[in-house]
């Protein structure tokens, strides 16, 4: 791994997919297992064994702050105005404050803890996306092509119908990178618009023939708390397994 590493929480968003449990709290605050969601994001970026957390909120930003300063109160906590938008500009929010290596995740994600060693292992000074191939993939799913040869991703999006792997809302971003992608994400944004995401920024840099590698965490387990359905998946699984996650 390399020797200075930030960790980048998206966590902005307002959860509408969720209704009535996130009108009056950010998603980021959304409990399973009696711990909250920025919690396990917070946990697994520290046994990934990062030097910085930065999280990024909007939604009911000063909740998120105040939760996030009771886990840890060296972690910085940034606000998105724009979290209407899409998550490209909360990430955006703080691109300029990073000058090394980050590892971003979303806060929606929770995932094993096993998961974190095996991402530590992959790390360099490239742009990897992480995956996984264990995992049905539905139509709300991220899917990626690649190349196979190369391990190195052609396609990114949900509405592939050729595919092999799936996105797991992970993605690293290596110093010697770090330009590279910083440029892509302005690209992107006078592309795309405000509807920009993350992910659209490895579609450009894939478009425009750079290299971003597939990262691989397949054979743990993790959760995507998009939906009511996900939600409860996930209670019923921390109550069959509670420690696994953290």
């Amino acid at each position: 791994m390399t020797k200075e590493l930030t960790g980048v929480v998206l966590a902005a968003g307002m959860g509408t997919r969720l209704g009535d449990l996130t009108k009056e709290i950010p998603k980021a605050l959304i409990e399973v297992g009696q711990k909250s969601l920025i919690y396990y994001a917070i946990k697994f970026l520290q046994r990934v064994g990062v030097d910085r957390i930065v999280v990024v909120g909007g939604f009911h930003f000063n909740k998120l702050e105040h939760a996030v300063h009771l886990i840890d109160t060296s972690i910085e906590v940034h606000e998105n105005k724009d979290f209407k938008k899409g998550n490209l500009y909360t990430l955006d929010t703080v691109l300029d404050k990073i000058d090394s290596g980050f590892l971003m995740i979303n806060v929606d994600h929770i995932y094993h803890k096993s998961i974190a060693e095996k991402v530590g292992e992959q790390l360099s000074d490239s742009i990897v996306a992480f995956t996984d191939n264990d995992r049905k993939l539905g139509d709300d799913d991220m899917k990626i092509l690649v190349d196979e040869e190369a391990r190195k991703v052609t396609k990114i999006s949900k509405q592939l119908d050729d595919f092999q792997l799936g996105y797991v809302g992970m993605t690293y971003t290596g110093s010697g990178s770090l330009t590279l992608y910083k440029r892509a994400v302005e690209e992107s944004k006078e592309k795309l618009g405000e509807g920009a995401v993350v992910e659209d920024v490895l579609q450009f840099l894939a478009d425009k023939g750079e290299v971003v590698r597939v990262g691989d965490i397949s054979g743990y387990g993790w959760h995507e708390i998009d939906f009511p359905h996900e939600l409860d998946r996930a209670r019923k699984d921390f109550l069959l397994n509670k420690y696994c996650y953290i």
